[in-house]
């Protein structure tokens, strides 16, 4: 416990200088610093005569909110370390809607030393240059929906594969790991470039915006993997629920 509340010291005036006050620990303190709060959840497990459970998330405000603007939210992925006792493992930051705390657009940040922590202010441009990327796939997306975007293979802006009779056209800003910020465009082959399939965006909502999921070329892979495998059970129901040729039987007339 000692070993523990002393790497809790180190972080907590690391994450002061930051600029990181407040913070919410689950069955913790909330709304104050960040050794207040992990002291009474490792009080609280003890009480309870059990022993701490890592991970443990602490969350912190990034900027705030007003009835017109978007929220932004910081939570820290808190491991234990057989040397040092405690250390943060990552830092995942998310921008919320305000009005029904919707994510807009979400960031993860491996931290291999408390130097790899962002200030609350940087941490907040941070979001609000992603945001404005997503923004603009937005636009994009937008622009697609009215019309067609890509008009042939030679366009510039895309690389395109072609994947079980269907053509990917990937954006070439696009990155390898899953993230919101990807565009990839799923076609037919014999559709394109009039109907095209978005890869990563939510289509469950009923109403309001459609929000973006992480992906990346695989889930691109794995939807035409679907639509075929839904297709050719189509194709086989179709063929069995056929009516068969019945052979007449009795005699001949």
């Amino acid at each position: 416990m000692k070993e523990l509340l002393s790497t809790a010291d180190e972080i907590a005036e690391k994450m002061k200088e930051k600029g990181y006050e407040y913070f919410n620990i689950k069955r913790g303190a909330t709304g104050t610093d960040f050794k207040t709060a992990l002291t009474s959840y490792l009080h609280h497990a003890a009480f309870d005569n059990t022993e701490p459970v890592f991970p443990i998330y602490a969350g912190t405000g990034v900027a705030a909110t007003s009835p017109d603007n978007p929220y932004t939210w910081a939570t820290f992925k808190i491991e234990e370390d057989a040397k040092k006792g405690l250390r943060i493992d990552t830092m995942g930051i998310s921008m919320y809607e305000c009005y029904d705390g919707g994510l807009r657009t979400h960031l993860e940040l491996p931290i291999k030393s408390l130097n790899d922590i962002p200030s609350r202010q940087n941490a907040a441009k941070m979001m609000e240059e992603k945001w404005e990327k997503q923004h603009q796939k937005n636009q994009i997306v937008n622009y697609f929906n009215r019309t067609t975007m890509i008009k042939s293979k030679n366009d510039p802006d895309y690389i395109f594969a072609e994947y079980k009779g269907h053509i990917i056209a990937s954006h070439k800003n696009n990155v390898v790991g899953k993230d919101i910020d990807n565009l990839l465009i799923v076609y037919r082959s014999d559709e394109f470039p009039n109907h095209g399939f978005i890869i990563g965006l939510d289509d469950s909502k009923l109403s309001g915006r459609r929000k973006s999921v992480l992906h990346n070329m695989d889930d691109a892979r794995a939807y035409i993997d679907w639509v075929v495998d839904i297709h050719q059970k189509q194709a086989e129901n179709k063929q069995n629920a056929a009516p068969k040729n019945s052979t007449r039987k009795g005699r001949k007339m």
